[in-house]
């Protein structure tokens, strides 16, 4: 499906088949259904997919959300103006297409990419690997390694005292099923409680996730 807001319909059922098209176009944009796999900028963003939560290899296979947001939103939309078959798919053959892309360049760059970090030691590191044990019950949490080995402190501007600190890092893990680990980005950040002392957090934010090699 590709936007078209230039031609003129000749009658009313064009003028609204047009107007569907136009609709499922913006969607895929929205989506990011109709943008092309660029290996280019897969390989600037060191391999990093943009995937949330506890996730597995067969998440690069399909992408439920596009799917879902084109069949009940824009399906319904084409068959009242009596646009059948292919074009209803479209945007989900596109990004079927571009996760095959995608997962064709994580096979190629998962055995050069290298674990991060240093040495983990303290608390956060631990609240790390907690939290990812529960996430993935049946895996293995392989390595922690920290970024920094101080507390970043965030400071209020107007009152000049500490908000929060926070420290980051990443974990490598081996998932069943997984052709490769996953790396994990993580950040464990403690509020200001007053009198020098912070609320420690009972799990970490995890981030994007990286396949590569186990070692």
């Amino acid at each position: 499906v590709e936007a078209d807001y230039c031609s003129v319909p000749s009658n009313e059922q064009a003028i609204l088949q047009l107007a569907a098209k136009n609709y499922a176009a913006r969607l895929m944009k929205l989506t990011g259904a109709s943008k092309r796999f660029n290996l280019a900028s897969f390989k600037r963003d060191k391999g990093w997919v943009k995937l949330e939560g506890p996730v597995n290899w067969d998440s690069l296979g399909k992408d439920e959300k596009t799917t879902n947001l084109l069949l009940k939103r824009v399906k319904p939309v084409f068959d009242a103006v009596g646009l059948k078959g292919a074009e209803t798919l479209d945007g989900i053959q596109k990004q079927n297409s571009k996760n095959a892309q995608l997962i064709e360049a994580i096979k190629k760059l998962a055995p050069d990419w290298k674990m991060p970090g240093d040495t983990c030691q303290g608390t956060p590191c631990k609240i790390a690997e907690s939290t990812l044990e529960k996430w993935y019950p049946k895996g293995e949490v392989i390595a922690v390694k920290q970024k920094q080995k101080n507390w970043i402190v965030v400071t209020d501007d107007i009152k000049k005292i500490p908000e929060r600190r926070y420290r980051t890092g990443w974990a490598l893990l081996r998932v069943p099923g997984d052709p490769y680990c996953q790396l994990r980005s993580w950040t464990v950040s403690e509020q200001y409680s007053g009198g020098g002392s912070y609320q420690t957090p009972d799990r970490a934010n995890i981030g994007y996730v990286r396949w590569q090699a186990c070692n």
